[in-house]
């Protein structure tokens, strides 16, 4: 009982001292990285890696509940060479938020031909004054599109677990 009461008094000072951000900051520029891995099975002649770690770079405009993120992911050596994705984001939430998007995949030295889509969820908690810290989840779907290479034609339904820090303005 004695370890449940000192448990419960843990976590009620952890989620007061990380509060999540209730601030009234409009724009934040940020960056990260994430560890994405991807759900189905590479076909067994490939020698790409089925998960790995990733950057990205955001902006994020909020003046309301909603907001809109543009984000750029750079993934690298992902099926063989780098592959950046950029895409768009509507979510609404100022501490914990949801969002949803689109994007494209970029590599072989051309966009994709069909778009991903990805769905987010995760937590924004505001360290000092303007200064912020995301944990978040995010699931892209879509099939690959071809990039001139009809070996990459397969499903790469990935997860992404990541993390950034970003500056309000």
């Amino acid at each position: 009982m004695r370890e449940q009461r000192l448990l419960g008094i843990g976590l009620l000072t952890l989620m007061v001292l990380a509060r999540p951000s209730l601030g009234d900051v409009v724009h934040r520029l940020g960056a990260g990285a994430t560890y994405w891995v991807s759900i189905k099975e590479i076909p067994e002649n490939k020698e790409w890696k089925r998960s790995q770690v990733g950057y990205l770079v955001s902006y994020q405009y909020q003046p309301t509940l909603f907001g809109l993120e543009l984000a750029v992911d750079i993934l690298p050596d992902r099926f063989g060479e780098n592959t950046y994705s950029p895409h768009a984001m509507v979510f609404v939430g100022r501490g914990f938020f949801v969002a949803g998007g689109i994007g494209l995949a970029y590599a072989d030295s051309s966009f994709a031909d069909q778009p991903f889509y990805l769905v987010k969820g995760g937590v924004n908690w505001e360290l000092l004054p303007n200064l912020y810290v995301e944990l978040s989840a995010q699931y892209r779907f879509r099939e690959w599109a071809d990039l001139e290479d009809e070996e990459k034609d397969f499903d790469t339904d990935t997860v992404f677990l990541g993390g950034a820090v970003r500056l309000g303005f």
